[in-house]
């Protein structure tokens, strides 16, 4: 019986650890919202690639993670993802030779059931790095 506890335990433990990774790195409140959209991820479109093939590569970074497109023009695409108590949408424009990511989400506090501004800062980062491996072959 104390082994069946121990593996319980363990199991428990597993599975909070890998809830509380899901989203690393995400920072909560309007002034983390705020900071990181003052200074938000890049993605640099190398030389040679297109406005619409850069463009092409967001979408196929926000598909592949599994983000639905809302809205896409010549100059942005909007993704939006609802997972783990998050309602994340994702602003992704060209400015300056760059693909900007913005981000306007939230996250509802499982204590108080209060929607707060939030910033699921490692799905970004997933983004960037998927987009940026993507962008390099819409240049070939």
């Amino acid at each position: 019986m104390p082994i069946l506890r121990l593996a319980f335990a363990t199991l428990l433990v597993g599975l909070f650890a890998l809830s509380q990774s899901a989203c690393s790195g995400t920072r909560v409140g309007v002034k983390e919202a705020e900071s990181y959209n003052a200074r938000p991820l890049k993605v640099y479109i190398p030389e040679g690639v297109s406005n619409a093939a850069a463009m092409r590569a967001a979408e196929s970074g926000l598909t592949g993670r599994r983000w639905a497109v809302v809205g896409k023009s010549d100059d942005q695409i909007t993704g939006e993802l609802s997972h783990q108590r998050f309602d994340a949408t994702v602003n992704i424009r060209i400015e300056d030779g760059s693909l900007v990511l913005y981000s306007d989400s939230t996250y509802t506090n499982p204590q108080t059931q209060q929607v707060e501004a939030a910033v699921p800062y490692g799905w970004l980062e997933n983004l960037q790095k998927d987009i940026q491996k993507i962008i390099v072959y819409e240049g070939r």
